[in-house]
């Protein structure tokens, strides 16, 4: 009886197959396999035997190299074609639609406001303006802290008071800082400009309650510009504590989607020198996404008079919560304008008559504070006295903005530290 092998092994042959009787039959060639057939007897059934032909081991490895440069070369060629094509639309951007270029200098807090980037140096760009920002290991604008020697002053504020497109010696917190060491001694008294652009009031409560402990303050120096009453409602950081009335409690913060987005793009590395120096860049996220701004006029009217309630209401609540945490600390709060609220000037009226908020708690402001026992002091009458008579027939501000924007240029930046010093001096004498 013949054995006959289970498919896919190897047959090996039996005793009888080993004798001499045993021989080859028949020879088969094929392209992929060679085929022997063995018989044991010449009447015996012949079985196959496969055989796999030998793999040419050198020519698969000879291959593979080309293959790996083949791959490597088009890369290289699509690389090549891409920067190609990115210093062309850099170029044709420049020549013909020549972007304004601002570096970028915001981060994020843990509580969802904004803040300065630590240790970071940014150029701002704006007409024939270009300044370079220099922030220091906190994130706040002006020389490295030391160690706390004499007073120190807090300074809190929006892009007025951060001195938006002013060099560090031009802006009124700086000037303060030269007039402290000019009369009281130099170094005496040491000033932290912690401003951020954007700030409102409920900003300058959150940033109080989780950096003030450590900076350690003896005057707070509150700024109250246009908009800030505002920017409290739309940032949501407060909300009214359900169990106590009239009670404001920290709001949970939202990190929506854009905010994530954001924070992703600047943390690439590279991204915020592109922002810079990159026309093609800028005209792309102004493309992408371009600034929207949510005006008075674009809120329902019983939208704009709940919120001219529930603003200086909010406020109100604010000043008493940083109130009593500098009470509690042995620091003294002091409140002034940046004097840009003019509700009767040709150019900043509308401005400060936008938000109905905004103009209910400016008007209050001097009586409000006064019940508070905090100190309060209005910029807006020294810039009327400081107008020469041909703009103050049209604007009173029209010589204290940069041209094109609404900051303060130079000379608004002195009105307001000129205003600022001698009411500042007293405070800083007996910060109590």
């Amino acid at each position: 009886m013949t054995r006959v092998p289970r498919p896919g092994r190897r047959a090996r042959p039996n005793a009888e197959a080993m004798t001499p009787t045993a021989h080859i039959a028949q020879v088969q060639n094929s392209q992929h396999l060679t085929v022997i057939t063995v018989a044991r007897s010449a009447t015996a059934q012949p079985f196959p035997v496969t055989v796999q032909p030998p793999r040419n081991t050198d020519s698969v490895r000879s291959t593979r190299p080309r293959r790996r440069r083949t791959i490597g070369l088009r890369l290289a060629l699509l690389v090549t074609a891409w920067l190609i094509g990115l210093g062309v639309g850099e170029l044709a951007v420049r020549v013909a639609v020549p972007q304004t270029l601002s570096g970028t200098w915001l981060d994020q807090s843990a509580r969802g406001y904004g803040v300065n980037r630590a240790g970071a140096t940014a150029v701002h760009r704006f007409e024939d303006r270009a300044v370079r920002y220099r922030l220091n290991a906190d994130g706040f604008r002006g020389p490295e802290l030391t160690p706390k020697a004499g007073a120190r002053v807090l300074v809190l504020g929006d892009s007025f008071t951060f001195g938006l497109l002013l060099r560090d010696e031009d802006t009124f917190v700086a000037r303060l800082a030269s007039a402290a060491d000019r009369d009281l001694g130099a170094g005496r008294v040491q000033w932290v400009n912690a401003a951020v652009g954007g700030w409102g009031t409920g900003d300058y409560a959150a940033f109080l309650e989780d950096r003030g402990p450590a900076l350690e303050p003896d005057v707070v120096l509150v700024m109250l510009n246009i908009y800030d009453v505002s920017r409290t409602l739309n940032a949501g950081l407060w909300a009214w504590d359900e169990d106590q009335p009239g009670r404001l409690v920290p709001r949970q913060p939202q990190h929506g989607f854009g905010k994530t987005i954001k924070a992703t793009v600047n943390a690439v590395p590279g991204y915020r020198f592109l922002v810079e120096h990159s026309h093609l860049l800028s005209l792309v996220r102004r493309a992408v996404a371009p600034p929207v701004r949510i005006g008075a006029a674009d809120l329902p009217e019983p939208t704009r008079a709940a919120r001219a309630e529930e603003g200086p209401r909010m406020a109100r609540a604010l000043f008493e919560r940083m109130k009593a945490w500098c009470d509690a600390r042995g620091a003294r709060l002091v409140v002034a304008t940046t004097g840009y609220f003019q509700p009767e000037d040709a150019e900043f009226g509308p401005l400060a008559r936008e938000f109905r908020e905004d103009e209910v708690f400016q008007r209050e402001a001097r009586s409000f504070f006064a019940g508070l026992a905090v100190p309060f002091h209005d910029v807006a009458p020294d810039f009327a006295a400081a107008a020469d008579a041909a703009t103050a027939s049209r604007s009173v501000m029209a010589s204290f903005r940069i041209a094109g924007d609404l900051h303060p240029n130079e000379a608004g930046a002195k009105v307001i530290a000129d205003s600022l010093w001698p009411w500042l001096r007293v405070w800083l004498s007996d910060p109590r």
